[in-house]
């Protein structure tokens, strides 16, 4: 099986083969464009979407760049096989047989349908795995703000924006409150603020559209008591998918 490389050069890069090989394949310094070592039935395969058969290696003039090594390995005929999905030309299923027009019409349908099957397939996992690669990312990405976070000398916490119960709090905020993880999770907002601040506060909070710097000094206070004076800045996380 080749891949047919989207690149200036248009080179097809050998991925999985099996049975007699031999290192053959690497012998073959393919391309599908329109040159030498793409007028073959593997170029041609992936350049026009066909199956391309070469029926008898020692005569066939298209196979003249690579029959030397494929007489060595005792190849007689072969057939190439575009792999296509969604429209999209992923490369080419060749198949090397020991004796001369080893492929009827009836073998060529049947190995074409496999061909699709094959490329469908492979699409499939491709698409599996760049999934697999954006959700590690995502989760990577979301490893690296829970350390920043976390780390954050800064006192921080997520809250719900219409219950004002706290979600999570980072160390700074347990640090500096006095409050440990547990009973800040089990509080609200409404809980460090003074009650006629309150208001103001369920105002602001449910009008937060993007990133607000409240200026000025807000009074909130700490689990033994002590009143201190704050800037608050607040961010909406859902913001960017409204």
């Amino acid at each position: 099986m080749l891949f047919a490389e989207h690149d200036e050069a248009k080179a097809v890069r050998p991925v999985a083969w099996i049975g007699f090989e031999e290192g053959y394949l690497h012998t073959l310094q393919l391309t599908w464009a329109d040159a030498e070592r793409g007028r073959g039935p593997t170029g041609t395969a992936i350049r026009t979407g066909q199956p391309v058969a070469a029926r008898d290696i020692p005569t066939d003039p298209r196979f003249i760049p690579w029959r030397d090594e494929a007489l060595k390995r005792g190849y007689a005929s072969s057939i190439a096989l575009p792999l296509i999905a969604n429209g999209h030309m992923l490369g080419a299923l060749n198949i090397y047989a020991s004796e001369p027009d080893a492929f009827d019409a009836d073998e060529v349908n049947l190995l074409t349908e496999m061909a699709l099957d094959l490329a469908y397939g492979l699409t499939t996992l491709r698409t599996r795995a760049a999934r697999d690669r954006v959700e590690q990312n995502l989760r990577d990405l979301a490893e690296q703000y829970q350390l920043l976070f976390e780390s954050n000398p800064l006192p921080m916490w997520i809250y719900d924006r219409e219950a004002l119960t706290f979600l999570t709090v980072n160390n700074a905020a347990v640090d500096h409150y006095g409050y440990s993880r547990d009973e800040f999770l089990s509080m609200t907002l409404r809980d460090i603020h003074l009650p006629e601040a309150v208001p103001t506060l369920v105002e602001v909070v449910r009008r937060v559209r993007g990133t607000i710097r409240r200026p000025g000094a807000w009074t909130q206070k700490k689990k033994d008591g002590t009143l201190i004076e704050v800037e608050i800045t607040t961010h909406d996380l859902t913001w960017g998918g409204r």
